[in-house]
């Protein structure tokens, strides 16, 4: 008799629970049914809406991660770092919260070009060990747009210094190579995209590097240099025009002139 008296006392536990937790799913149902059929809008305001209000850890994070799907799809970055933010706050599991802070840095950088914030989350990485070497890129990268030039120099060095990856040391070079460029220093500029060629020699041709070397050796009066490396270009550029008005261009500060016979002095 005491066993029959308990049954309906489960019963009615295991009705309250469904009843409490079926608000939840839904809402759930309704939002990923939203977004399935296009209406990111309506989507979006019920994933908000369970994010505000479920006690449930694991579905404020679906929503938020949905939302950054949302967000970014419709090109607003801003909202999408919130959400990002949010998971990399919350999230249960580790890996979930790193995975959150990664995207946001790339967001800041590639999406804001908020080179000072991506900074920040890009350090906060590097401190936990994740994707280190990548990072410390992208940490030179932000110093080289912030015009920070003696302090991205100093991180790309710790990067060439401090990995064997063959595609993050040929980034790592030519950014060396395009922060001497910009600090001026145009032969040391030249030797290193030359050293990028030589050693990186499918990369740099997909990157065409050599645009670079001759803009260098333009800079630092080669101009013989310079003509060479934009006819080697020439050949492979998707622009072969544009390589071609260059060369005239760097013909003209020599003092030459197009002549029937090719080009002589005046």
């Amino acid at each position: 008799m005491k066993a029959m008296r308990t049954l309906p006392l489960l019963l009615i536990l295991i009705s309250l629970t469904a009843c409490f937790e079926k608000p939840d799913q839904r809402v759930l149902s309704k939002a990923e049914q939203a977004l399935e059929n296009g209406d990111n809008q309506k989507a979006a305001e019920l994933f908000r809406k369970l994010k505000r209000e479920s006690s449930d850890l694991r579905l404020q994070i679906k929503s938020a991660e949905n939302l950054v799907y949302i967000y970014e799809s419709a090109g607003d970055y801003e909202k999408s770092v919130g959400e990002l933010n949010y998971i990399a706050l919350h999230a249960q599991d580790r890996a979930g919260r790193v995975r959150a802070k990664q995207q946001m840095a790339d967001s800041y950088f590639f999406k804001l070009k908020n080179y000072q914030e991506a900074l920040t989350h890009y350090y906060e990485l590097i401190a936990i060990n994740f994707n280190q070497h990548q990072n410390q890129l992208m940490v030179a990268k932000c110093y080289y747009f912030l015009n920070n030039l003696d302090q991205a120099r100093f991180e790309v060095q710790t990067l060439i210094d401090g990995t064997k990856n063959k595609g993050l040391l040929f980034e790592g070079h030519l950014l060396k190579g395009h922060i001497l460029f910009a600090q001026k220093h145009y032969r040391e500029a030249a030797d290193t995209y030359q050293n990028v060629i030589k050693n990186y020699e499918k990369m740099a041709k997909e990157s065409h590097v050599l645009l670079h070397l001759a803009m260098s050796f333009e800079e630092s009066s080669q101009y013989s240099q310079a003509i060479s490396a934009l006819e080697k270009l020439r050949e492979s550029y998707h622009s072969p025009d544009f390589i071609s008005a260059k060369i005239s261009h760097i013909r003209r500060k020599m003092g030459l002139v197009p002549t029937g016979k090719g080009w002589n002095r005046r």
